[in-house]
């Protein structure tokens, strides 16, 4: 059974609790926001995030261990030297800037699932990405790569199933989208 996640975070009204909220399906409006923070050294093993969004929020050396994320927004958020193993990705949205030096350094996906997944204008230094699948969600939802760099990055055994991507995104040299049935490109 997964933990419940919590993150308290104090502001000028005094300490919010996130929890669990409903929300309509892709509408990442009107969710509890935690921003500017610092995660390091942290274990979030077996943790649920659910219906939470990240901005400006960084995560060093921390392990993702079989968590899993429903529903989660990551606005211009680092991971540096974080390990995601065994982790289910659904609707999470990854969005970033084009030419900063981050969203992912030095981080290893191993056996993730990004189901409905969103990875805009991110960028994968010496990232490793394993035996990892990206996947529509049950309702449709193509995952979708846009502006994305995954110049300096690892891909062993990862699965694309009518994901989405465009022309702007650069794949590992050793890695030929046009090959990959599974990718759809984009205008």
């Amino acid at each position: 059974m997964k933990k419940p996640i919590t993150i308290e975070v104090k502001d000028r009204k005094g300490i919010l609790i996130f929890s669990k909220q409903t929300r309509k399906h892709g509408d990442l409006k009107n969710l509890p926001i935690v921003a500017n923070e610092h995660f390091s050294e942290t274990s979030f093993c077996d943790c649920d995030f659910r219906d939470i969004e990240f901005e400006l929020t960084e995560f060093y050396d921390n392990d993702f261990s079989g968590a899993s994320f429903s529903n989660v927004g990551f606005n211009l958020c680092i991971f540096d030297n974080a390990k995601f193993d065994n982790v289910r990705m659904d609707s999470v949205e990854f969005r970033g800037v084009i030419g900063l030096d981050g969203l992912f350094r030095n981080c290893e996906f191993e056996n993730v699932q990004f189901v409905g997944t969103t990875l805009d204008g991110a960028r994968f230094v010496n990232e490793k990405i394993v035996d990892s699948s990206f996947l529509p969600d049950c309702y449709g939802v193509k995952s979708s790569i846009r502006a994305v760099n995954f110049s300096r990055s690892i891909f062993k055994n990862v699965q694309f199933f009518e994901t989405e991507y465009d022309k702007e995104t650069i794949f590992p040299e050793s890695f030929d989208p046009e090959e990959e049935l599974g990718l759809i490109l984009v205008p």
